[in-house]
């Protein structure tokens, strides 16, 4: 059991906890190239914000 609050937590013999995350899982496929294409997103360089 992971308590991430500031909060302590007691426990007692007979207490019930659960917890469950439930997420998709997804297969993805990648495609390795020499380079990648233009696009406006890239003009402004690594970093830019694209604001002056």
């Amino acid at each position: 059991v992971i308590n991430l609050s500031n909060t302590d937590v007691t426990l007692k013999k007979g207490d019930r906890i659960c917890q469950i995350i439930l997420t998709r899982i997804v297969e993805y496929q990648f495609e390795e190239v020499n380079e990648l294409p233009e696009s406006d997103r890239g003009q402004g360089g690594f970093g830019s914000t694209g604001k002056e």
